[in-house]
């Protein structure tokens, strides 16, 4: 059996740290040194990342410029302003596949949902937060694993 190490991570709007046009101000440099340190500290196979660049390319940018490309990235449909990602060791030569916005919103009610199982769904305006699902298989993985990486409410 193939032990990964798994982070789940919050990046605090990285689409600062690789903004779509022009160059980062220094304090974005300087956090995104900062976010890229912690990783290679923890050393995860496995990033699911919240509030990544809102994109893939500036996502797998940022993984080139601070994490020496050591990941591949993984964004699936756009997911608001700020995205999910999932980030993947290169070296582990795992195939990912990325399940689409729709195809998560079809298997998970996310607008109502009976979450104290009285019988009533309730009604939550979060339904905009859809999780990004991921099947990881190939390399050294006996079976495919499902990664979900959701950004739950944290305001209001």
């Amino acid at each position: 059996m193939t032990a990964l190490r798994f982070l789940s991570l919050n990046g605090e709007n990285m689409s600062d740290l690789v903004p779509a046009n022009g160059v980062p101000s220094a304090l974005a440099v300087s956090r995104a040194r900062l976010l890229a340190a912690l990783i290679r500290d923890i050393d995860p196979d496995i990033v699911g990342l919240v509030e990544a660049p809102a994109s893939q390319e500036r996502t797998q940018r940022y993984v080139t410029d601070y994490l020496d490309g050591a990941y591949t990235a993984h964004t699936g449909d756009k997911r608001g302003l700020l995205g999910l990602a999932v980030l993947v060791r290169a070296t582990l030569g795992i195939t990912v596949q990325v399940r689409s916005k729709a195809e998560s919103r079809n298997d998970f009610a996310l607008s109502h949902f009976d979450s104290d199982g009285d019988g009533i769904k309730e009604v939550y305006s979060w339904a905009n937060r859809v999780p990004l699902e991921v099947e990881l298989s190939g390399g050294a993985l006996e079976r495919p694993v499902t990664v979900i990486v959701l950004h739950a409410k944290s305001k209001g």
